[in-house]
């Protein structure tokens, strides 16, 4: 203990910050992935305009669901 009466830490409990911080440790590898994936595929596949269409659909589709979301967002702050 110390002057104050708590107890000191020793050491790192390692599967309680696993279980608690899941869901950014996933984000983090996923975007990792994503990029590693991105660079082979840019670097050593011979992609045609059809197939990097494909890829990029994905994404696209993406990009437009967030534009439709905030869009109205920010009208309507411009509003009030």
């Amino acid at each position: 203990m110390d002057m104050m009466g708590n107890k000191e830490r020793r050491g790192v409990n390692f599967k309680g910050l696993l279980k608690r911080n899941w869901l950014l440790i996933a984000t983090i590898l996923s975007v990792l992935l994503g990029i590693s994936l991105g660079v082979a595929v840019r670097e050593y596949a011979s992609l045609s305009h059809l197939h990097k269409q494909y890829f990029g659909f994905p994404g696209e589709l993406l990009m437009r669901m967030l534009k439709l979301i905030i869009l109205p967002l920010i009208i309507s702050s411009m509003i009030t």
